[in-house]
């Protein structure tokens, strides 16, 4: 066995391996595989890294499978071989493949990200007028939403759950969207309808999400029992 490989197997990949746990919840079926020349890895950069895993949960999103790859990786390698945890040194480029099914999605509606995530989706449809302007909810309303249920079609979604309008009581509510990529920072929301028990079903049209400088987002398909994308994030150290 070369020294290269030494230090990968019984170094550097589980090495790899504890960081990502530390960074998540639950990783299952993890798969590093690492890619390089001697002269680099032992110089501390990672040519190449991919990493798989089935399921996995990151900040209480559920991700039925997971692909990651990155190149020109800078690792504190020195400290790793004397029994330190990885570090980066320098913020990675990360291609990410995912695949989230319904089962899923719905599981990490239950988590606060993503539920706090259709609270603010849902403020910002308020915010913006369409729906404040035609009654169905007050502009200044204090917004939660609870029991939420994901169902998805094919480029589109329907959202169901409770609908807490303070000082309102919980009142049923439907939200159905489609949605499109429109560029690699921003996503589309269009064809809007709100249904709530005892009023008229309120449409809109569309608004959009900036989804920040360090997401590059490529893909996004939605089909009726999973939802798959393709991108690139900015990992810092």
């Amino acid at each position: 066995m070369t020294r290269q490989s030494h230090i990968i197997s019984t170094v550097l990949a589980p090495a790899i391996g504890l960081w990502l746990r530390s960074q998540a919840e639950q990783i299952d079926n993890l798969q590093v595989n690492i890619e390089g020349g001697d002269r680099q890895i032992l110089s501390g950069c990672l040519p190449q890294v991919t990493v798989a895993a089935c399921p996995a949960v990151y900040q209480g999103l559920h991700l039925s499978d997971i692909k990651i790859s990155a190149s020109g990786i800078r690792i504190n390698l020195g400290q790793i071989l004397k029994g330190k945890p990885l570090r980066l040194l320098e913020p990675i480029a990360v291609t990410a493949d995912l695949m989230i099914r319904a089962e899923d999605l719905n599981l990490s509606l239950q988590g606060p990200l993503l539920a706090n995530a259709m609270v603010e989706f849902l403020a910002q449809m308020v915010r913006s007028g369409q729906l404040a302007t035609q009654g169905a909810i007050a502009p200044d309303a204090l917004l939660n939403l609870k029991n939420l249920q994901i169902q998805l079609q094919s480029e589109q979604l329907q959202l169901r759950g409770e609908l807490l309008s303070d000082p309102a009581p919980a009142t049923p509510v439907t939200i159905q969207m489609g949605v499109q990529r429109i560029s690699e920072h921003e996503l589309e929301f269009n064809q809007l309808r709100l249904v709530m028990a005892e009023a008229a079903p309120v449409e809109s049209g569309s608004f959009r999400i900036d989804l920040g400088t360090d997401v590059k987002l490529e893909e996004l398909t939605l089909a009726p029992d999973h939802l798959t994308c393709r991108g690139l994030l900015t990992v810092n150290p």
